[in-house]
């Protein structure tokens, strides 16, 4: 079963992670998750949401004594999980950090390299549990993909509650395939660049453009809606910057030297928007 997130909806999003990294070398953690949003004067970089990312789990867990997290070494795996035609894909994951609390829970952090399906995310998540002959309760299980920072949200979440729960937070394979860039070009605009943001909620393209002597953003959902503003460009030290004209919480983005968009406010870097390749 999938539980579908509303778009931009208030939620708060129970992880499964523990760490600090970034995926790729992800190490997952369930403290504070900021995602950007836009805010009523369409501010639109990110502002930072505190969640709360707790599980409740049975007393008899407070007096279960949990064995050591066990850190990987990020080691390419690859399991074959159906395709939406049926027949086998393989996909390739990294298993970031492992806990368990005997016959109690087991938590799983996993690195992808691309989206999946939800298909092939159900499969995947029978095998990971089955890996393990050992019974618990329930067993956790998040996913983030390249380029996002455990602890600011997971892509998605296979848990076994004891059911198995799919929940995909960020952009679907679809809905991703329908943010594609348009071929034909606009006359007169010139494309800084183009991105997908998976944020959890907030899932769209990113296009930063300049036309008429001023530099904006484009933001287009995955519902079919968008919405045009006016950005501020300048240089620093990290690279290009563009910002709101009236940020009120110090948002702005860095084009880093990757070609992708960095999410910094007065706090510092939070997240990153992978460059769409044209």
């Amino acid at each position: 079963m999938r539980v579908l997130v509303p778009l931009l909806a208030v939620a708060i999003l129970v992880s499964s992670c523990a760490g600090g990294n970034v995926a790729g070398d992800v190490d997952p953690s369930h403290t504070t998750a900021r995602a950007p949003q836009e805010s009523q004067s369409a501010n639109p970089t990110a502002a930072r949401v505190t969640t709360a990312a707790s599980v409740t789990t049975a007393a008899s867990e407070e007096q279960a004594v949990a064995e050591p997290a066990t850190e990987r070494k990020p080691t390419e795996v690859r399991a074959d999980a159906a395709s939406t035609e049926g027949s086998p894909v393989a996909v390739d994951f990294v298993i970031l950090k492992e806990e368990k609390v005997p016959g109690i829970k087991r938590t799983l952090d996993i690195g992808l390299k691309e989206r999946i399906t939800e298909e092939q995310l159900e499969d995947l998540a029978r095998q990971l549990k089955a890996a393990d002959s050992t019974p618990y309760e329930r067993t956790f299980i998040g996913y983030y993909l390249p380029g996002m920072e455990v602890g600011s949200g997971g892509w998605a979440t296979t848990h076994f509650d004891p059911e198995l729960e799919v929940v995909i937070f960020g952009l679907t394979v679809d809905e991703a395939t329908a943010l594609a860039p348009e071929g034909e070009a606009v006359s007169g605009r010139e494309i800084v660049g183009r991105w997908l943001d998976d944020t959890a909620l907030v899932g769209r393209r990113i296009t930063i453009f300049r036309e008429g002597g001023a530099t904006f953003v484009e933001y287009a959902y995955s519902d079919g809606s968008s919405g045009v503003y006016e950005l501020l460009e300048s240089m620093s030290e990290k690279g290009p910057r563009f910002e709101m004209p009236d940020a009120v919480a110090g948002d702005y983005f860095i084009l880093n030297e990757d070609g992708d968009l960095e999410y910094w406010d007065a706090e510092g870097y939070f997240a990153t928007a992978r460059a769409i390749n044209d």
